[in-house]
């Protein structure tokens, strides 16, 4: 579960600009949507791991808030 709490905010940012290198906006899209469904993992993993009291409660909100950002992001370039 740690590593992908640890990969999913490397290869978000990653897809996206790999995306952006590409020749047309469908195949961007192909790669914002891989980066959307990363953003969905590491919600789901982050919440597994507070179910677990892997984390604390306190970090929900910082948590919570990245996710948030990342998804409206994602959303404003489709």
């Amino acid at each position: 579960m740690a590593s992908r709490i640890k990969g999913c905010p490397v290869s978000i940012p990653s897809n996206i600009s790999e995306g952006a290198g590409r020749a047309t906006n469908k195949q961007f899209g192909y790669f914002l949507e891989i980066s959307m469904g990363l953003s969905n993992e590491l919600q789901t993993q982050l919440e597994l791991a507070k179910r677990f009291n892997f984390i604390y409660q306190m970090t929900g909100q910082t948590r919570e808030e990245f996710i948030r950002r990342v998804s409206a992001t994602l959303n404003l370039r489709q």
